[in-house]
């Protein structure tokens, strides 16, 4: 691994976590394993904020239900990525995705 992507992975770290590794070589693993798991939870977070938010009246059961499954479709997506080993142009899409989808849920939330 480059320096460059050492210290890359050591703030992703930071920023995850909180705390740096002990070792540099638990670096790598540490850093791919915490970001790469932070797809799957704000997948599943979105999915129980979608749920919330219908329960409570703020969003249809048919807007609910469209961005449900924009949310199991981004699950595909995060499970396909994972398997392709989170590669930089199909995780980028990921991201923006999934911003896309937290923005639109946010948006139909406070229309009035």
């Amino acid at each position: 691994m480059s320096f460059s992507k050492k210290i890359i992975a050591m703030l992703a770290i930071v920023l995850v976590s909180g705390s740096l590794p002990v070792r540099a070589d638990d670096v790598e693993v540490s850093a791919t394993s915490k970001v790469n798991a932070k797809y799957h939870q704000r997948i599943k977070d979105l999915g129980e904020q979608i749920q919330l938010l219908e329960s409570k009246g703020l969003i249809t059961k048919d807007e609910a239900a469209k961005f449900t499954e924009r949310q199991a479709q981004l699950d595909k997506s995060e499970e396909s990525v994972k398997s392709a080993g989170f590669q930089k142009p199909a995780t980028d899409e990921l991201e923006k995705s999934i911003t896309a989808l937290n923005a639109d849920v946010s948006k139909a939330s406070h229309k009035k």
